[in-house]
């Protein structure tokens, strides 16, 4: 698992998706949470609650490259104020395109 390691894994802080936990008040407090690395074989899947507080670490691989396809699933009121700031949808197009071709196939089969 080292070369893994050295690509700079996602590193989570425990215990800090409950509710009421303020990451920055514990820190300014001197009471910060543990945080664990995740070290996992590329091409793995990991699944967690995205309000837990993570990072991710320093790549110090010799490749300057390191690939991640990251997809966070939510209600479709969430949304994540601190890091997706924009609430324009990026399959915007392909929606509107959706919804008029939806019309037109309920104006044709009204005809």
């Amino acid at each position: 698992m080292r070369r893994v390691a050295q690509a700079g894994p996602t590193e989570f802080a425990l215990g800090t998706h409950r509710a009421g936990y303020g990451l920055p008040d514990a820190l300014a407090a001197g009471h910060p949470p543990a945080c664990v690395p995740l070290l996992a074989p590329a091409g793995s899947a990991v699944v967690f609650d995205y309000r837990v507080w993570h990072r991710g670490l320093p790549n110090r691989q010799a490749a300057a490259h390191r690939h991640v396809c990251y997809i966070v699933v939510a209600r479709p009121w969430w949304r994540d104020q601190h890091n997706h700031l924009h609430t324009a949808s990026i399959f915007g197009d392909r929606e509107a395109g959706a919804a008029e071709e939806a019309g037109e196939v309920e104006a044709a089969e009204a005809a």
